[in-house]
């Protein structure tokens, strides 16, 4: 079996899987959760710059310490998905309480055969560019308080989407 390479875990794993698999599976997060599903994170802002790596710097990094109520046994490290404006995010040091998902996908470059010809030039990989799997989080609010996750009402949602709504005696509001 073919060897895969974790980079954000820093550890190698002797299995290996199609691509096909991922979309047949309940993929599980660094979270400990499905990928896409909604859960409440709490944890410290911490300055990318701590992390020493070039993707990091000058950034806002969230450091998971638990998820819906459960403490991780290790804390896990996301860039801040706040992306509205550098000043609006918070301070190295500030706690958080999010409503999340997390998601992420494939990036970086490739070592191409040097007897292949290729269609554009290629640029030397720098350290932190190598192909890899990147976690990152969909923020939905950054104001948890203390409310409880319910399960989504998809029905209620195609409804409102439709443009139709739900009125509090009835099923499905009449035109």
């Amino acid at each position: 079996m073919g060897e895969v390479f974790c980079a954000d875990l820093g550890i190698a794993q002797e299995k290996t899987i199609h691509v096909s698999e991922l979309g047949r599976s309940n993929v599980i997060g660094y979270l400990g959760e499905p990928l896409g599903t909604v859960v409440r994170i709490t944890g410290v802002c911490v300055d990318g710059d701590e992390l020493r790596s070039k993707l990091a710097s000058g950034k806002i990094l969230l450091k998971v310490h638990s998820v819906n109520g459960k403490a991780l046994a290790t804390s896990v490290t996301f860039f801040h998905p706040y992306l509205r404006d550098q000043d609006s995010l918070p301070k190295p040091g500030t706690r958080f309480d999010y409503f999340v998902h997390e998601t992420g996908g494939f990036y970086g470059g490739v070592d191409v055969p040097g007897n292949i010809d290729t269609l554009k030039p290629l640029k030397p990989l720098l350290p932190d560019t190598a192909f890899g799997y990147k976690k990152s989080l969909v923020l939905h609010s950054m104001r948890a308080d203390d409310r409880v996750l319910e399960p989504p009402d998809d029905r209620k949602r195609l409804l409102e989407a439709l443009g139709g709504g739900m009125d509090a005696g009835s099923k499905s509001k009449s035109r």
